[in-house]
């Protein structure tokens, strides 16, 4: 197994092992995509405990009963410790290229630049996407949707049977999202059913960072 088998998203868990995530997500498939500051933090793995953790940023649709999303965000694993990757995630890719490790850095105390966009013009292949990390454009691509759901979210895998162990606190924050013509920060002004959300062992905490949300998660 190498960095990227397994997707970033909660219901992608192989079998054998467990994932448990915490976050916010705004349920009205009407943004085009969002930018925002991650702060990874140490991102703890062991071999015996959280095996995996990503932090990760999703814009997605069901339709045609099925998720369609694409995401950028940062993975760790307990067999490369001390390392963070930087992958994107596209599950309309085609097979074998949804997943895409882009390249890893050392630091994880400190902050980093994501930007996901979405098109609203349409092309004979769907609609174009644009991932940025740091700046930079990593990845471009067409999805089937031109409006979808934002999600922050931090993921955590361990095997199962088997326990999560104790992991610090991560956070993303300052974040944006894209309407038709413009863009608005993710704070208490958007609708309610922006909201933090707990599952399992994971915790979150939804605070304020000038005038957004800062969407803290961590396992005690």
């Amino acid at each position: 197994m190498k960095t990227g088998d397994l997707p970033a998203f909660s219901s992608a868990a192989v079998s054998g092992q467990h994932m448990e995530s915490a976050g916010m997500t705004i349920y009205e498939y009407n943004y085009r995509g969002f930018n925002g500051m991650m702060h990874p933090g140490p991102m703890e793995c062991s071999s015996s405990g959280t095996i995996y953790q990503y932090l990760t940023n999703h814009v997605g649709k069901y339709m045609n009963s099925k998720d369609n999303w694409v995401e950028v965000g940062v993975e760790t694993a307990y067999w490369n410790p001390g390392q963070y990757f930087v992958f994107t995630y596209d599950n309309n890719a085609p097979s074998g290229q949804e997943w895409v490790t882009h390249t890893s850095f050392t630091n994880g105390n400190s902050n980093y630049n994501f930007d996901l966009y979405i098109s609203s013009v349409l092309y004979p292949q769907g609609y174009p996407y644009m991932l940025s990390w740091q700046g930079s454009v990593i990845r471009t691509g067409y999805v089937p949707f031109n409006k979808g759901n934002p999600t922050e979210y931090h993921e955590y895998e361990r095997n199962d049977p088997g326990s999560f162990s104790t992991v610090s606190t991560s956070y993303v924050y300052d974040s944006y999202v894209y309407g038709d013509t413009t863009a608005l920060w993710w704070n208490g002004n958007l609708p309610e059913t922006t909201y933090p959300h707990n599952s399992g062992p994971t915790q979150a905490q939804m605070t304020t960072s000038g005038s957004a949300y800062k969407i803290k998660t961590w396992i005690p």
